[in-house]
């Protein structure tokens, strides 16, 4: 797992919060900016990079509660963000997310593959949500994002556009534009860079912290109602780019598959567990068929029904180890 420097650190804890130290710097306490900020009890180890509060860690959402962690859902940014905020322009993000473990011409074929890789640029006429000059037209696409469950801190976060009724998704790694997807609010069309593979990308890959764990969705919208740690490939299944993309960010504590709840995604789980399972553990997740009586289709349709800060709750508990007993389980459900 990456670690800023100690004295990076130390920097960056200075310029932007009131602190106190102790075991001789080593510790800095400050208030936690999440919640329960009325007492100062929100330490951070600048040797070993890691944050706890003694009352609650909630505030890293599910995730370790790394100082990079913090630093990333303290800006609302990604996780290459944080970095960069951090240790500054002259890091190397790509050799971060770099696994020891891969074969050198496997890594040489990825460098190749982002080397061959043309100037992206988003849909004509895009701009930021956040930022927006067309204040009709962004009230119709928050309007639409919020009644699945994306409020303004995840459409800052994520840094997503709108193009006229369209929002659109910026695809980034190691903070290049390098894929993008729009959908209409109105129509429900769909546009993708032309003459480009979706399979070489994962959504949210600067957003995954290297070297910890995995959560893998079908769709964007999925991905952004689980929250931390999540990418989504765009579709039922992995392809052999996207099984790439997982390895260098090596998720040492398993790859989490949450497909939807049909044929095609417990299809999925089957043959990515064949594509993951030698390099990672491996768990899954799939949303109840029915919930209240109600039909559900994918995570986010669950989280319109149970709330979306429950949804992520909900998931956890039914996370289960992917092995050959669970396998044949899955099978009897096709």
């Amino acid at each position: 797992m990456f670690k800023p420097e100690p004295n990076q650190i130390r920097d960056w804890i200075e310029d932007h919060f009131d602190y106190k130290t102790r075991k001789n710097g080593q510790e800095y306490i400050i208030l936690n900016p999440f919640y329960h900020n009325d007492k100062t009890k929100f330490n951070i180890n600048v040797e070993k990079g890691i944050c706890h509060d003694w009352r609650s860690d909630a505030w890293s959402k599910g995730s370790s509660p790394t100082f990079l962690r913090f630093v990333q859902l303290y800006n609302r940014c990604s996780f290459a963000e944080a970095i960069r905020d951090v240790c500054g322009d002259s890091v190397n993000l790509r050799s971060i997310t770099r696994k020891i473990q891969q074969q050198k011409n496997e890594h040489e074929f990825e460098e190749k593959k982002h080397q061959r890789q043309v100037d992206m640029v988003l849909p004509a006429g895009s701009v930021k949500i956040c930022e927006s000059p067309h204040p009709k037209m962004a009230s119709i696409v928050t309007s639409y994002l919020d009644a699945r469950g994306i409020g303004e801190e995840l459409i800052a976060q994520y840094d997503l556009y709108h193009s006229a009724d369209s929002v659109v998704w910026p695809y980034y790694e190691y903070e290049e534009l390098v894929y993008y997807q729009s959908r209409s609010t109105t129509n429900k069309k769909f546009d993708f860079p032309a003459g480009v593979d979706k399979g070489n990308f994962l959504y949210g890959f600067d957003m995954i912290e290297p070297s910890d764990y995995i959560i893998i969705t079908e769709a964007i919208i999925d991905a952004m109602t689980l929250g931390t740690q999540c990418g989504a490939t765009g579709g039922a299944g992995l392809s052999k780019m996207q099984v790439r993309k997982i390895r260098a960010l090596n998720p040492v504590n398993g790859v989490i598959l949450a497909p939807d709840n049909d044929k095609a995604g417990i299809n999925s789980i089957l043959s990515d567990y064949k594509s993951l399972s030698p390099y990672f553990k491996m768990y899954y997740a799939i949303p109840p068929k029915i919930h209240d009586g109600q039909e559900v289709k994918d995570w986010n349709d669950l989280g319109k029904m149970i709330g979306f800060i429950a949804t992520r709750e909900h998931f956890e508990t039914m996370v289960q180890p992917l092995n050959p007993c669970t396998l044949s389980t899955l099978v009897k459900l096709i």
